[in-house]
């Protein structure tokens, strides 16, 4: 009987050895470390979607632009445009993430979006969700 084993990331084979940066930036060096690829993965995906296009120097269009929809009335068009916007950019900037689910939903009584994206990693076996909340 054949038995599957899961990829591993070879970064992830000495346990001691750090991979990325967690968020948010309050640890008590310096940065607090990530260890593992789905710890990674999740802290990239919030640090893009957090980040604004052209706030990135020499990438500009790097970024889930929320801070352009700041302003703007919480209409089904605007919530589809930034649907569109993160799913397409999500897809050229993390081609091994496969988004599952992502979800906008306003909540215009409270003046709050929520963002919630489900994905999962190419060759990994990793799954994962992600939950944001802008007022």
């Amino acid at each position: 009987m054949a038995i599957r084993i899961p990829n591993k990331n070879p970064l992830e084979v000495q346990a001691r050895n750090g991979i990325g940066i967690a968020l948010p930036l309050n640890g008590s060096a310096i940065f607090k470390t990530t260890y593992t690829t789905k710890d990674t993965i999740k802290n990239n995906l919030i640090n893009f979607i957090l980040t604004n296009q052209n706030e990135r120097i020499f990438n500009l269009n790097f970024g889930g632009n929320l801070r352009a929809q700041l302003f703007n009335q919480l209409t089904q068009d605007n919530v589809d445009n930034l649907l569109l916007n993160i799913s397409s950019q999500i897809s050229l900037y993390f081609p091994q993430v496969n988004i599952l689910e992502l979800l906008v939903t306003p909540i215009p009584d409270a003046n709050q979006l929520k963002i919630n994206l489900t994905y999962s990693v190419t060759n990994g076996g990793i799954t994962d969700n992600i939950e944001l909340t802008f007022s």
